[in-house]
């Protein structure tokens, strides 16, 4: 998982909005773009990454669900 944090006048230096996050690897479908609207938690993509990984948690900091990778 890789993201690009960028400078906004609402957020500053290090927003939570409109920013791109990029995940490849095994086990995850490939080829596709996943638009969220901008009430969308970016810590639900982080989420399912971290289970598929081995880590048996039910929610990362402010997850509100889990995004369909």
């Amino acid at each position: 998982i890789t993201s690009s944090l960028s400078v906004s006048k609402e957020e500053g230096p290090h927003g939570m909005k409109n920013n791109p996050v990029i995940v490849a690897g095994g086990g995850f479908e490939h080829g596709k773009h996943i638009k969220f609207n901008g009430t969308d938690n970016r810590n639900n993509i982080y989420l399912p990454a971290l289970q598929h990984l081995g880590c048996e948690i039910e929610r990362f900091a402010t997850s509100s669900g889990s995004a369909k990778l």
